[in-house]
């Protein structure tokens, strides 16, 4: 499994917009819309968070199940030739010379 370096993005949570003109906000400027602005913000950014952990979860589970698969598989081969091995006559089966 290739290892990707993951990028939350990280924007302005609690910032006003890019603005030279800040007269206008102090005037329109309300607590509980800043407050509801940064946590939406952090919400975001939690929810990238999550995504990001879903995609890597998801491919280690991948990979385990897969890892399973091939095993069983495995583990029927071996059983396979085990019961050949065990049914083998030393004595019944003609050596050339």
């Amino acid at each position: 499994m290739p290892f990707h370096k993951w990028i939350i993005e990280t924007g302005k949570c609690s910032r006003l917009e890019d603005s030279n003109n800040l007269s206008d906000y102090k005037d329109n400027w309300d607590v509980n819309a800043t407050a509801s602005k940064h946590m939406v913000s952090v919400i975001r950014h939690l929810a990238q968070l999550v995504q990001i952990a879903s995609n890597i979860f998801g491919s280690v589970d991948t990979e385990c199940k897969n890892i399973y698969q091939r095993t069983n598989n495995l583990m029927i081969k071996v059983q396979n030739f085990q019961d050949i091995v065990d049914n083998l006559n030393a004595k019944a089966v003609k050596v050339r010379k």
